[in-house]
Order: structure tokens, then sequence, then C-alpha cells
């Protein structure tokens, strides 16, 4: 029989449409989870009927609802707060999980017993029509299922980086007190900033199978981060002053996620305001990084490709790996 005890995190704001297909997902894997702690995050919508509706029909759902709307970080770190289990599942209430994620990552978990963070695939979808649209993460750290260590994972990050879904994997608890929780402060990324400093610090194993349903949609938290320049600049101000303080981050490390930030968030948006400017002094961004970016206030498709090549050579290799095979897969 295995020991392991998944917490589900499922912190919720305003998707009452969504939330019950979420927790049917989970209800319904064949590893049954431990518990659901289910926050949430003063909801103006049918949430609250429904989380009582599940709380009240299962008793491995425990539900909490905030006076006041404190944001997704803080209602994720009372959820992890108040866990019983050993690892952490952090879901958002409106993507799901397929019914094997929770079997697979056990199977992983059972050979791999000192493990401190487990990462799958996910399938990409639209959610306003529901097409799948993709596969992540776009550069597979490895083709075969297996641990990659701290010292693995700090050369791969050389070439390329987004490989570890927080959708798609769980997390030791006593890790993630350890690391002093999630970092409110920067917002969105919380989670990936914890997941890098595990990585970097204990390494990771990555299961190459789709474990679960990633929905795209542009009104959510890290998508509104994102495609607001000035909020997205914000936001990589503070993720470099914590990185630049944080040893496990080597430091060229800080420069190469500044460009690669710059461009996701500037290739979302059809241009650059000069209010970049502002952040280079006091955020730790590189200025020749900036200044090449400014250069591209109207944006093409042709200009976009232009600086992929300019900036990031191996990750298009190494994408065109990834889409190879998962084509001839």
């Amino acid at each position: 029989m295995s020991d392991l005890k998944i917490s589900v995190i499922l912190a919720n704001y305003n998707h009452a449409k969504y939330i019950s297909k979420c927790l049917n997902s989970l209800i319904r894997q064949k590893f049954i989870p431990f518990e659901i702690i289910i926050i949430d995050d003063c909801s103006t919508d049918n949430s609250k009927n429904i989380i009582k509706e599940f709380e009240k029909k299962y008793s491995f759902i425990r539900a909490y609802f905030n006076s006041e709307n404190k944001g997704t970080v803080v209602s994720q770190n009372f959820g992890i707060n108040s866990a019983h289990g050993n690892f952490i599942y952090l879901a958002a209430s409106d993507d799901y999980v397929l019914e094997d994620f929770f079997y697979e990552m056990n199977k992983v978990y059972l050979l791999n017993k000192n493990i401190h963070l487990i990462s799958g695939n996910a399938n990409l979808y639209n959610l306003s029509n529901n097409k799948k649209i993709g596969e992540r993460p776009i550069v597979m750290p490895r083709i075969q299922s297996g641990f990659i260590s701290n010292i693995k994972y700090k050369k791969l990050l050389r070439n390329s980086d987004h490989f570890i879904l927080t959708g798609s994997s769980l997390i030791k608890l006593s890790t993630i007190k350890s690391l002093g929780f999630l970092n409110p402060k920067i917002e969105s990324f919380a989670d990936g900033y914890l997941t890098r400093v595990i990585s970097l610090k204990f390494g990771f194993f990555y299961l190459n199978t789709p474990v679960s349903i990633w929905n795209i949609d542009d009104q959510s938290f890290s998508r509104n981060n994102q495609i607001d320049i000035n909020k997205s600049l914000y936001l990589l101000g503070k993720i470099s002053t914590k990185m630049l303080y944080n040893k496990v981050f080597p430091k060229w490390y800080i420069k190469v996620f500044q460009k690669r930030w710059l461009f996701f968030t500037i290739y979302k948006n059809k241009g650059v305001d000069s209010l970049i400017l502002h952040y280079i002094s006091d955020n730790n961004l590189d200025d020749k990084i900036i200044s090449f970016f400014l250069k591209y206030i109207k944006w093409n498709y042709f200009k976009k490709t232009i600086i992929l090549f300019r900036f990031f050579p191996h990750s298009i290799f190494s994408i065109l790996i990834t889409k190879l095979y998962r084509v001839l897969r």
C-alpha cells in the first residue's frame, strides 16, 4: 500500500462555470487524493453554493471562504498550511486533470520516495472553444521519463526553460514549508519561482506523458500579468531581485531569464511602452537587453521570428526536436 498522501489545494475566484468539472476530475482519479482543500477568495458568482454541495457530498473535501479578496497566492498558502498530506497538488479551478494523473505520480513516487518534485506534461486547450492547441512543455527536458539532477537542470536552463508545469506537478509538502511557502510578492510567478528553486537544489522527476488539461484563458491571473506590459515589468523586477539574492540561482541565469520574460511579454503585445526604461536601474534589468527590445516598437511576424532566432537559437533547435518527437510518437 502506498504512503503517498496527496493534498489538493484549489484556490478559486469566480469560476463557478468551471469548478464542478475541475472537482469531478479530481474526485474521479484512479488514485484518490488524501484531501481536497478549497479556498474560495470571496467570489461574487455562484461558486460558494457549488463548493458547499461538493463539501457536503465528499468527506475528504474541506472548504474555506475568505471574507475579503486576498489573492491567489495568499489563498494557496493558507491551503498548504492546512494540509495533512505529504505532497501538494496546486490545482486551478478552470483546468482539469486526466484520470491517471495521481495514479502515474504514485508509480513514480513508489520508486523514488526521496523525490521532492514530480512533473508531467499538459494538453493545451483554448478555454473559449475547447479545442486542443498544443502540448506543454514546449521543450521536453528529456525524451524518456526519468530523474533530472539539479546539476543537469542547471545545464538545461542555458538553452530553454519552463520545463515544469505546476498544473501537472506534485510537490513535497515539507519542501514547500522549508523554503518559506509561495511568495505573494511575485504573484502569478510564485509557483514558477518555487519549482525552479526546488529543481536547482534537489532536481526533479520528469514524467513524459500528459496528465492534465491546461486551459488558456485570456482573463486568467497569469495571462493578465504578462499581457499588461507595466505589470509584467514590475513583476520581472521583483523576480529578478529575488533571484539575485538567492544563491541557488546561477548569476548568468538572471539575464537569460529576463530576456525570455521580455520576449514573451512583448510577443503578446503590439508595442513597447517607453516606461520600460524606468525599471532598468531599480529592478536589476540589463540595459543592453532593454535597449534591443525597444527597437521593436512596431511588431510583425517577421520581426518576432528574427528576435526569436537572435536571442534563442538553442531553444529553436530544442523546440523542433520536441515537435518532431510528438508528431512521430
